[in-house]
């Protein structure tokens, strides 16, 4: 059937879209109509409230007319057209708005009212179904896609809306920007509230309502719109207060109202008023800004300074070390957003916030200023923060001084250095570095960097004191090489890195023979020119001080002002004789010293040298000092007579200085001709060596090679020059012998013309023109004929220095012997006058004869002072022992002849007995000294003996140590012993066992006769050290540490033996000496020559008994001969 079908119902559906459509399309536009008009209403309502400011009644009519009305219109809007479509639906069907769809729609014209009309005829006779049915179905196909809804235009509505929200908008903007206006409208609906008519002016406040922060300042600013105003009052109160309180306020030159209320610390409520006309009332929010209640601060020092870290609460002033480590906690008065430390070269640390707690670390690096920031929730900032200081205390540099050794030094042949440092660093050292490089050398290129030792140094000790054994040996340095050499320290600051200091530029040099000994040669010149120059110096002192004793003799209570200063330029000048001498001392013991380490000098004539240094000391004594002191302070005390008795011990004082002094001077003449005779031997010894050598290298070398014929040539030049300066060095000893009255210069001058003889300097340079020309044959013969001829030198040379020390110790002998022959004779005299005395009643002849014997006895002992003291000119042997007891024999002598003037015998007997007993007490001392001058003679003194071991000790300790030094630096190489190298070490430590053993048998001896005292060094603590080293090598523990150990070891062995240079006789000394006796020339002893001969006979045949050797035994019996003959 049509009206079922599809397409029946699908036409049907799309004619009421139409009709819907037609409805919506009358609503919308009859609700944007009403909505406009509302509108407009509303507006014209507010503009006449705003203008006309009705009254509370009329306000009431309007709010109600416009809610009512304006709500009514807005629904009619709605009603009306739904009413009209539901009365109009009823009247109109299908075929009428087809009908209009077909009039609106050319392309459908009457089709769609067919349409309707053939399914309105089915069923209905008098028409074909089929028919129908046909053009339903054409109809059909050609509405089917026409879209009905078109006729009903939207254009209107969409115009109508613009025009409508164009309307909206216009009155939104009209009540936004004019606020009279929406003043109105809001009087209209707030039609109970009684309104005053305004004045004619509105307030303008600024801020308004707002927030600040407790102790901020708050301004308000108020502007009068509509009328100049004169003057407008503030009202306001915070919570603590009942009652406003009212500022009045003036214009400024712009016509604004400005008022600030200072440091608000509570929350307040303000209004502006004038001319009763209030403005609204706002309210003023008070927050806490962001403020530390606390904060501690943790200073903690880098690990490698060890110092203790602080904690400082509420205080941020830190100072610490650079490096350190820095942390900070706060406690906040409220929560914060962010904390952080800001530095015034901009630096940041933001610190980690949790609450109102932060905390963060910063580490020092150099002085510096900050400050809190903190941060609220509302992002407010602290407001002046403290500012705080950072001290940073720099890791300063270390601190090197270089003990030893000095800047320049001489090599010696142990090849050897050694250092003593001072270091000083605030927190400790790292490391210690010896940085060298050869500067000069024969043999080889001077190189062109440093290379390096580390040094053992303490670490984590501010202060400590080093010493390094610096082993040259491996240089292999030869002749005239130079090192330069420096220190560089290094402290143990890891924040910056070690920082280092570096000491002054040092150079060594391996001296020449003839370098050592030129030199040697200068400054015991020079020593001997000072030397001379004080003698004159003291002598004319002496002049003075006799001056000065002359005037002290004067009958004056007390001594003048210029007595004062006479005496007191005396005391200056002998003090400043005496300091002069310490130097000389000094200076010719380092002379010594120089000579020694190069085994440049005998043994004979080292003991010599010791004996002089000794003989020095008498020049400043303790005696001298203390008597000077003694003249000083009466010289204060102003008493006359004290220092007529001081002036007179002064004087003999200086008489002693001067005759020292003297003494030093012709003995230092003998040893530098010993001396002398002691270089001649070495540079023979050393041209012998140097001509076999030359000779050796001739014989295995081929002349047709220019470099080899070069080098041996060039050899033998230096062999010529050698020559030459041994020549130079013969001649300087026959001058030197001729200074001095019985040395042998004949000897001397008759080597030397041998010598000149041989014509050696011109065989030497006649070899080196044959070596140039290819004469090996010629030149190898001349070679051994100054070979030969160096031998027989030698051997000349040999036997002049023992002749000359046998006949110096036989001189000596003799004159020691005469002195104790005589002072035995006087002894005995002096025994029979005191047996005399004894028994003699007191009858002035008889006194008178005593007292002339007395007084002859007396100028005896004068005429032995004076012949002991040209003795003492000329060796060592006499002492100043034997000095004292003679003056004491003097002294006892001079007191004996008052007390028998007094006619006090038993005095004089008692005084006479002690002569003689200092007599006695002389010659034994002389004897003594004989006696040790003949077991010296023999086989060296027990001291010598000491000195010889120890430097024997100190060699095989040398060899040793560079043998060890050896194996360590192969080890080093390989990491590892071999079997081998295990071996050789085990023989190392028999080695050092051996040496200890040798050692402690020494220590033994030493200790045993007292010599042990002689020696600085502990020789306990060496062999402990020894001990300990052989432990080491036993468990194969080649280490740095043993090296040095073993070096330390060496250094104290060579320092045992330089100690024993210095030793000390221990003798005591007075200032009153008989020796400090003026020299006289007295009548000649009137002795017994039969008693004289019998007490000669006796001492020599005692000192025979003591058992010495052949050569000094014959010494004796010739001496004992010659005085049988004199007699």
């Amino acid at each position: 059937m049509l009206i079922r079908s599809d397409a029946y119902r699908s036409t049907l559906r799309k004619l009421k879209e139409v009709r819907n459509r037609e409805l919506l399309a009358a609503t919308v536009t009859s609700f944007l109509q009403a909505l406009i008009a509302v509108t407009c209403l509303v507006l014209i309502a507010s503009a006449a409230e705003m203008v006309l400011y009705f009254s509370r009644s009329i306000r009431e009519a309007m709010f109600f007319s416009l809610t009512i009305g304006g709500s009514a219109i807005l629904l009619l809007s709605v009603a009306v057209p739904l009413l009209k479509f539901w009365l109009s639906s009823r009247s109109k069907t299908e075929v009428q708005y087809a009908q209009r769809v077909g009039n609106a729609l050319p392309e459908v014209k009457d089709e769609l009212t067919n349409f309707l009309q053939l399914a309105s005829l089915e069923g209905k006779g008098g028409y074909s179904p089929a028919l129908v049915s046909a053009a339903f179905t054409g109809i059909y196909r050609k509405i089917e896609h026409t879209d009905f809804t078109a006729i009903i235009p939207l254009d209107g509505i969409k115009k109508l809306f613009r025009v409508t929200i164009a309307t909206l908008m216009l009155t939104g903007l009209l009540f936004l920007l004019i606020s009279p206006l929406q003043f109105g409208l809001y009087r209209i609906y707030a039609y109970t509230t009684l309104f005053v008519p305004p004045a004619g002016f509105v307030f303008d406040v600024t801020p308004g309502d707002a927030s600040i922060t407790k102790g901020e300042n708050f301004t308000v600013t108020v502007k009068v719109l509509g009328k100049d105003l004169k003057r407008v009052t503030l009202m306001y109160k915070d919570i603590s207060q009942t009652d406003f309180t009212g500022e009045s306020i003036t214009p400024d030159s712009m016509g604004v109202f400005r008022y600030t209320l200072h440091s608000v610390r509570n929350p307040l409520s303000y209004y502006v008023t004038a001319e009763d006309i209030e403005s609204e009332r706002y309210t003023v929010e008070v927050t806490d800004l962001p403020v530390i209640r606390s904060f501690t601060v943790s200073v903690t020092p880098p690990g490698y300074s060890r110092l203790q870290g602080y904690e400082l609460t509420d205080n941020g002033n830190i100072t610490g070390l650079a490096g350190s480590t820095v942390r900070v906690r706060l406690r906040a008065n409220k929560d914060l957003s962010a904390a952080m430390l800001r530095f015034t070269d901009s630096a940041i640390t933001n610190l980690q916030v949790n609450g109102n707690f932060a905390e963060g670390s910063f580490r020092l690096s150099r002085n510096n200023q900050y400050v809190f920031r903190l941060l609220d929730q509302l992002k407010k900032e602290n407001p002046s923060p403290v500012s705080y200081t950072v001290q940073v205390t720099p890791d300063a540099y270390p601190s090197l001084e270089v003990v030893e050794p000095d800047q320049k030094i001489n090599l010696g042949p142990d090849q050897r250095l050694n250092t003593l440092f001072r270091l000083k660093d605030d927190f400790g050292f790292s490391k210690l570095v010896l940085h060298y490089r050869l500067t000069a050398s024969r043999y080889e290129p001077a190189w062109e960097t440093f290379k390096s030792i580390t040094i053992p140094v303490p670490s984590g000790t501010p202060e400590a004191e080093v010493r390094y054994v610096w082993n040259l040996t491996e240089m292999y340095l030869g002749t005239e090489d130079a090192v330069s050499f420096y220190f560089e320290l290094f402290d143990n600051d890891v924040v910056s890195g070690p920082k280092s200091v570096k000491s002054a530029m040092y150079s060594l040099r391996v001296p020449s023979l003839e370098e050592i000994m030129q030199r040697a040669d200068t400054e015991q010149e020079s020593v001997e020119k000072e030397l001379e120059q004080v003698l004159k110096e003291a002598e004319a002192l002496r002049k003075d001080l006799e001056k000065i004793d002359n005037t002290l003799k004067q009958e004056k209570k007390e001594p003048d002002w210029q007595e004062k200063q006479d005496i007191q330029k005396a005391l200056d000048r002998f003090e400043e004789l005496q300091q002069k001498t310490e130097e000389l001392s000094k200076q010719l013991d380092e002379t010594r010293q120089e000579l020694q380490e190069n085994q440049l000098l005998s043994e004979k004539t080292l003991e010599k040298y010791l004996e002089l240094q000794e003989v020095m000391k008498e020049l400043s004594s303790d005696e001298m000092k203390k008597a000077m002191e003694r003249l000083q302070q009466s010289l204060e005390n102003m008493d006359r007579r004290q220092l007529q008795e001081q002036m007179k011990n002064f004087k003999m004082d200086e008489d002693a200085f001067r005759k020292s002094v003297e003494r030093t001077l012709n003995l230092l003449k003998r040893i530098r001709v010993e001396q002398k005779m002691d270089e001649l031997l070495k540079r023979t010894d050393e041209l012998m060596k140097q001509q076999e050598q030359n000779e050796e290298r001739l014989n295995n070398s081929d002349l047709k090679n220019q470099q080899q014929k070069d080098a041996l040539q060039k050899q033998q030049d230096q062999i010529s020059k050698d020559l030459k300066s041994l020549k130079e060095e013969m001649e300087t000893l026959q001058k030197q012998m001729e200074e001095i009255e019985d040395m042998p210069a004949e000897d001397a001058q008759e080597m030397l013309e041998e010598f000149e003889q041989q014509q050696n300097e011109e065989l030497s340079e006649k070899t080196s023109d044959q070596m140039q020309k290819g004469e090996k044959q010629q030149a190898q013969k001349n070679m051994q004929q100054l070979q030969k001829n160096m031998k027989q030198m030698r051997s000349k040379m040999e036997k002049m220095q023992q002749s000359m020390m046998q006949a110096n110790q036989m001189q000596t002998m003799q004159d020691m012997m005469k002195l104790i022959d005589n002072i035995l004779v006087l002894s005995k005299q002096q025994e029979e006058l005191r047996n005399q005395t004894l028994n003699k009643r007191n009858s002035a002849q008889i006194l008178n004869e005593e007292i002339r014997k007395q007084d002859e006895l007396d100028r005896g002992v004068n005429t032995i002072l004076n012949q002991m003291g040209e003795l003492a000119q000329k060796t060592f042997a006499v002492s100043p022992e034997m000095g004292k007891a003679l003056g004491d024999a003097k002294r006892n002598m001079s007191a004996a002849i008052t007390g028998m003037q007094n006619r006090n015998n038993s005095g004089a007997a008692g005084n006479q007995e002690l002569a003689m007993k200092a007599l006695n007490q002389a010659a034994v001392l002389m004897q003594n000294a004989m006696q040790s001058m003949m077991q010296s003679g023999g086989q060296g003194s027990g001291m010598m003996s000491l000195m010889q071991q120890l430097g024997q000790l100190s060699g095989q300790q040398m060899s040793l140590n560079n043998m060890t030094q050896q194996l360590q630096q192969a080890m080093q190489q390989g990491g590892t012993l071999s079997q081998q190298q295990m071996g050789q070490m085990q023989r190392l430590a028999q080695q050092q066992e051996v040496i200890r053993k040798s050692l402690e048998q020494l220590n033994k001896e030493a200790e045993a006769t007292g010599k042990s005292k002689s020696m600085t060094a502990d020789l306990d603590r060496v062999l402990k050290e020894m001990q300990e080293v052989v432990s080491d090598m036993n468990t194969q523990k080649l280490t740095d540490d043993l090296v040095q150990k073993q070096e330390r070891i060496l250094s104290k062995l060579l320092d045992a033996q330089r100690s024993l240079n210095q030793r000390d006789f221990e003798k005591d000394r007075e200032s009153n000496t008989a020796v400090n006796v003026t020299r006289q020339s007295p009548a000649e002893l009137m002795l017994d020559p039969k008693r004289k001969q019998d007490a000669i006979r006796q001492e020599l045949e005692k000192a025979l008994k003591e058992g010495y050797a052949k050569d000094y035994e014959q010494l004796i019996r010739l001496y004992f001969e010659s005085l049988q003959g004199a007699r």
